[in-house]
C-alpha cells in the first residue's frame, strides 16, 4: 500500500505509513486530497529518510510517533489510564505536527486554547505528560530534539481543603444510611437477583463513608481493599497498592472495626465467595454478585443532597479525617504518615486548622508559656527526660553525683 485515506472518514487527505526503530509502524498525512501529489510527498519523504540515516542525520519524527513511544513504555504504570486521557487533547492539537516544530510559541497556543475549558491543573498534568514524553524521548531513544514545555506551566492555587463537622457527617451516614440486615422479602429478591426497593439501593454507602471517616483512606484504596487485607488480630488494614506507590498500613479504631465486621456478616449472608470488602449484592449493568464496586460518586451526590451538604465530594472524607485530626492537636507528621503523603508540604495545608498550636508558640517567644498547656507539658518533659539522661551518662562515665 503506497497512500490511503482514512476508513473513519475524519480526514479527506491521503496518508502513508512510516516504520520505526521500534519496529512500530505509524500513519502519517501528507496534507493533499491529491493522490498523485500524495504518492510524490511520500517518495520524497523516504527518499530523505534515506539519505537522514546514510548521513547521520536527525530523521522527521511526528507528534504521534513521540506519544506512541511514550505510552507504550508505560503501559505497565500505575498511572497508565490518566496518561492515556491526558495525551488525547495533545493529540488532537499537535497529532501530525513534526517534533521539531513544536516550540514555546506552539505550547503557549495550547495553553491559551485550553484555558477557560479546563482548570489550571488539567493544563498542568497534560503539559507534565508532554513534558515527559519529550524527556523519555531525549534520555532513552536518543532523540536530538529540545523539550518545549520548560517554563511554561501555569502556577496553581493551593489544593482545596474542604471539610465537614461532625454533626455534618453525622447527617452524612444518616442519609446514607440502609437496614444493616435484610429482610425475608429481600433476601428472596436478592438471591433471585431481582432489584430492591429504594431503601437498599446503596447498601454499602454508610460503611464506605464511616471507613473513609474513621481511616482517612482514599476511594480507590477502600473501593479496592479485600479481606486478605484485612488483619483483624492486630485491627490493621494492609495497604498494597496506594497512590504513591508505596505499601502502608492503618490501624482500625472501635468505628472502622466495626464497620468491617459489618461487611463481613453481609459478605457471608450474600456471596462468602468473593474477596472485596465492597461488592454489589444484586447484578447491576456489566456486574455480577459478589463483583468489586468501582464508585460510588451517584449515590454519595445523593446522600450529601439529602443531608443537604453542598460542595462536598468524595476525597473530601479524606480531607475531613485529616482536618478533625489537625484541630485535635495531632502533629501534621503524625498526621502525613497515616495518610500516606510522601512529603509533610501537602500536610500542611491542613496547618491553619491549629491556631492554638501557633498562639503557644508566641507565648513561648514571648516568655509567657502557659504551664499547662500541652506545648509547654511536652517540652518540659522532653527537657526533664534530656537531664535525667545527661546525669545517667555523666554518672555512668565519671564515677560522680550531680
Amino acid at each position: 500500500m503506497s497512500v490511503f485515506k482514512r476508513s473513519d472518514g475524519r480526514s479527506g487527505n491521503y496518508y502513508f505509513y512510516v516504520r520505526h526503530q521500534s519496529g512500530k509502524a505509524s500513519k502519517r498525512s501528507t496534507g493533499t486530497r491529491d493522490k498523485r501529489l500524495a504518492e510524490k510527498i511520500r517518495a520524497k519523504y523516504l527518499l530523505e529518510a534515506q539519505q537522514d540515516k546514510a548521513l547521520g542525520r536527525e530523521p522527521d519524527r511526528s507528534f504521534k510517533e513521540l506519544i506512541v513511544i511514550y505510552l507504550e513504555a508505560k503501559t505497565r504504570s500505575r498511572g497508565f489510564k490518566r496518561l492515556w486521557y491526558a495525551s488525547q487533547p495533545l493529540l488532537q492539537a499537535f497529532g501530525d505536527n513534526d517534533v521539531q516544530d513544536i516550540d514555546v510559541e506552539a505550547i503557549e497556543g495550547y495553553i491559551e486554547k485550553r484555558y477557560g475549558t479546563v482548570g489550571d491543573g488539567t493544563i498542568n498534568r497534560e503539559l507534565g505528560v508532554l513534558s515527559a514524553a519529550y524527556n523519555y524521548a531525549i534520555g532513552k531513544r536518543g532523540w536530538k530534539v529540545a523539550n518545549p514545555v520548560v517554563g511554561c506551566k501555569l502556577s496553581e492555587p493551593e489544593g482545596r481543603v474542604r471539610w465537614i463537622t461532625r454533626a455534618e457527617a453525622a447527617g452524612l451516614i444518616q442519609a446514607a444510611d440502609c437496614p444493616t440486615s435484610f429482610s425475608a422479602e429481600s433476601r428472596e429478591k436478592v438471591s433471585f437477583g431481582r432489584p430492591l426497593t429504594s431503601q437498599y439501593r446503596s447498601p454499602y454507602l454508610r460503611d464506605f463513608i464511616e471507613l473513609a471517616l474513621n481511616t482517612g483512606c482514599r476511594k480507590q484504596e477502600l473501593l479496592g481493599l479485600t479481606w486478605g487485607n484485612v488483619d483483624f488480630s492486630n485491627d490493621l488494614i494492609l495497604l498494597e497498592q496506594t497512590k504513591n506507590g508505596t505499601r502502608r498500613s492503618v490501624p482500625l479504631n472501635s468505628v472502622s472495626r466495626g464497620v468491617l465486621i459489618r461487611r463481613r456478616a453481609v459478605c457471608a449472608e450474600v456471596c462468602p465467595a468473593t474477596p472485596w470488602v465492597f461488592f454489589h449484592i444484586t447484578e447491576a449493568l456489566h456486574a455480577k454478585v459478589g463483583d468489586r464496586v468501582k464508585d460510588v460518586k451517584t449515590s454519595f451526590a445523593t446522600a450529601c443532597k439529602k443531608a443537604g451538604i453542598q460542595d462536598f465530594r468524595i476525597h473530601d472524607l479524606r480531607h475531613t479525617a485529616a482536618s478533625w485530626l489537625v484541630m485535635e492537636g495531632v502533629p501534621l507528621l503524625e498526621v502525613s504518615r497515616l495518610l500516606g503523603h510522601k512529603s509533610i508540604t501537602q500536610t500542611e495545608r491542613y496547618a491553619h486548622l491549629a491556631p492554638e498550636s501557633s498562639r503557644a508558640l508566641v507565648g513561648v517567644l514571648e516568655g509567657k508559656a502557659n504551664s499547662s498547656s500541652t506545648l509547654s507539658t511536652t517540652w518540659t518533659a522532653k527537657r526533664q527526660r534530656t537531664t535525667r539522661m545527661t546525669q545517667i551518662q555523666v554518672l555512668n562515665g565519671r564515677g560522680e553525683r550531680i
